[in-house]
């Protein structure tokens, strides 16, 4: 009987909005959630927080110039790619590392995760890398 003093019901209690649930999945950059990692670079999201709309542009180029590239250079857990460029103009070798892309169904966000082989000792935190 519902209503009944005996009866439990599920749920807020009234007047109280129900939580919003949100499935948040870390995904490996791939060609097939390319154009929405692209659109949001082209409406001014960067994942660099240092170099922001610079390094937005210079993303958005080499989109342009090799999709398939592009992604796979975010998954470089041997460093296998050039030395990353400073602000400052100068060069450091790279690190080891990758990019997951945070997806709730559209790109929502990226991390990235590097480290330094053969130590505990955290990478510099300069903006670099």
């Amino acid at each position: 009987m519902p209503n009944s003093p005996d009866t439990k019901t599920a749920g807020p209690p009234p007047g109280d909005t129900p939580p919003l649930l949100v499935t948040l999945q870390l995904v490996k950059p791939a060609l097939e959630f390319l154009p929405e990692y692209k659109a949001a670079l082209e409406r001014g999201w960067s994942a660099d927080n240092v170099r922001g709309e610079v390094a937005a542009r210079e993303e958005l180029q080499r989109i342009a110039t090799g999709p398939a590239a592009f992604v796979a250079a975010l998954d470089d857990p041997q460093a296998e790619g050039g030395p990353i460029k400073l602000p400052d103009g100068s060069t450091v070798p790279r690190l080891p590392g990758f990019r997951r892309w945070m997806w709730d169904g559209a790109f929502c966000g990226s991390i990235g995760l590097r480290w330094q082989p053969g130590t505990s000792e955290l990478p510099r935190n300069d903006g670099c890398c």
